[in-house]
């Protein structure tokens, strides 16, 4: 029985051209990386007559929302970290950069300075971030969350002393959990949380 006779040229291209098109089919656009900033700049009146040296410390923050993606809440006990939607800097710091400037900007204080800084502070404000993410349990109403401790500190004696300390948080509803949106509703809620600290930081000079 003759054996059949193969085309082995052509089978060699037959193949190569199997492969190019699997490789066509299997190959996938992965979504370029886009990064955010928080900020919010203070729009109040500046007060007058600030004395006190005020030291910002670098904000604490639970390892949830340590990471530099943004994260969002699916369920009571579900969050998920988007690894291409990402804030420019690490929350912590960029958080701490927002309470600096706007108390910086207040008139309460004649110097707000940085935990690097030589001059001797008789305030200070220390911090941890309890939460910064998108809720999105209820598909019909998404909200940008933050969650603030903020402690304000009488650093002027021997002994340092709690002038006052409190949870602030909101909740901002947004139109859709597109980044823009989102980071909007950031800027939103870190204002309004900025404002009543500022106030019950004054109310303790009374």
């Amino acid at each position: 029985m003759r054996r059949p006779i193969v085309n082995f040229g052509a089978w060699v291209c037959s193949a190569i051209l199997t492969l190019s098109l699997a490789g066509c089919s299997l190959s996938k656009a992965y979504p370029t990386k886009r990064h955010f900033y928080v900020a919010v700049t203070r729009s109040l009146e500046a007060r007058s007559g600030g004395r006190p040296v005020l030291r910002v410390r670098p904000l604490e923050i639970s390892r949830a929302f340590a990471g530099k993606g943004f994260v969002s809440r699916t369920s009571d006990f579900e969050y998920r970290s988007d690894y291409y939607t990402e804030f420019f800097t690490a929350p912590s710091e960029m958080l701490t950069s927002s309470v600096s400037h706007w108390m910086a900007s207040s008139g309460v204080f004649s110097e707000v300075v940085g935990a690097s800084s030589a001059l001797t502070p008789e305030r200070v404000i220390e911090g941890h971030i309890d939460g910064l993410y998108v809720d999105l349990r209820d598909e019909s109403q998404v909200r940008a969350t933050i969650s603030l401790q903020l402690r304000y500190i009488d650093d002027s004696g021997s002994l340092p002393e709690a002038l006052m300390a409190k949870e602030y948080s909101r909740a901002i509803e947004i139109p859709s959990a597109v980044p823009e949106s989102v980071v909007q509703g950031w800027n939103q809620a870190l204002e309004e949380i900025l404002t009543e600290f500022e106030s019950d930081v004054i109310g303790t000079t009374r």
